[in-house]
């Protein structure tokens, strides 16, 4: 890891996925139990993994991490970390009907995609006016 960034848990997936490193190269106290089954469950390869790590709780760090460490092939790449789109569109229903976070939910539930755009496009561009 390079001295110039702040270690996190994803160091720990990254040694898990990648197979270079171990437990004593990194901070154990930057250990997340759902962090780094919540990343290792976004890959195909390692999903059946995290979900038995979900089901162990009583489960020490170092030995969830050395499961992890020989048990899952070396994978490439990273999978995305999954958002919700509606989240995304939250903030648009709620300027536009200007109401709650709540109400925007229940809005959202209602409108067609079609809609969702178009409210998304006029809130975009009365953004684009008020700069």
């Amino acid at each position: 890891m390079s001295e110039d960034r702040k270690p996190s848990p994803f160091d720990f997936v990254r040694i898990i996925r990648t197979k270079k490193g171990s437990w004593s190269d990194l901070d154990p106290k930057q250990y997340s139990p759902y962090i780094i089954n919540r990343a290792l469950s976004f890959d195909m390869q390692s999903l059946f993994h995290a979900n038995e790590m979900n089901r162990q709780i009583g489960l020490s760090n170092k030995a969830q991490f050395d499961f992890y460490l020989n048990s899952i092939s070396k994978l490439s790449g990273y999978s995305p970390w999954i958002k919700s789109k509606k989240a995304d569109n939250l903030d648009h229903i709620k300027s536009f009907y200007e109401v709650s976070t709540e109400k925007a939910k229940e809005i959202l539930t209602i409108l067609s995609e079609d809609q969702v755009d178009y409210i998304k496009t006029k809130v975009m561009q009365k953004d684009t006016k008020n700069e």
